[in-house]
């Protein structure tokens, strides 16, 4: 099977660290109240910053918080085990969209130094639908809920990887929901029939 993963909140704990610098920022830097949309992924979307707040948060912290990432506890052993039941894993990210090629080179970085096995990868990746039909994408892991629900009306399997604030999805045939990557490879296994 052909198995896309994204990179961040799911290979690369990314999102978790810098919704906590969000949260950090709001409360310290442009003492504000808290966030307005508790279940939005996209960290400048959950305050109520305005443009120049934005990119104050942009600049001063991706770089530094995408150094910080660590890997997502038993990423790598089950992509590894995934590896080794031949299967083809395929990274597609938007990673590049925001500080460009400086989190690219970080993240190539954090896959190489933690031996994350992969067969191709394709970075700042707006369109995953059209990518995953390309590559004939099996399952497609996210941690983002606009493109799992994208994914999923495209009938591409999608394995939704949420983070605790992040927004539910109904489940069906096409979409589910896992929390950790031990449900995500025995929700593999189970369905690679």
């Amino acid at each position: 099977m052909n198995i896309g993963i994204d990179i961040d909140g799911v290979i690369l704990d990314f999102q978790d660290r810098i919704r906590v610098y969000a949260e950090w920022y709001d409360l310290e830097v442009f003492k504000k109240g808290g966030p307005k949309k508790k279940d939005e992924i996209k960290v400048w979307k959950r305050y109520d910053w305005n443009e120049n707040e934005v990119n104050k948060f942009v600049n001063e912290t991706f770089i530094k918080v995408a150094k910080e990432s660590n890997i997502v506890c038993f990423s790598k052993q089950i992509i590894e085990r995934l590896k080794q039941e031949n299967h083809k894993i395929i990274i597609i990210t938007t990673r590049g969209d925001f500080a460009g090629n400086e989190m690219i080179e970080i993240a190539k970085k954090q896959l190489e130094l933690n031996n994350i096995n992969y067969d191709k990868i394709y970075w700042n990746e707006p369109n995953k639908v059209e990518i995953c039909k390309k590559e004939k994408i099996d399952f497609m892991i996210d941690d983002y809920a606009d493109n799992c629900e994208e994914l999923s009306k495209e009938k591409i399997r999608t394995i939704y990887f949420r983070a605790k604030d992040n927004r539910r999805l109904a489940e069906n045939h096409y979409l589910k929901e896992v929390s950790n990557w031990v449900e995500i490879y025995r929700f593999i296994k189970d369905n690679n029939k």
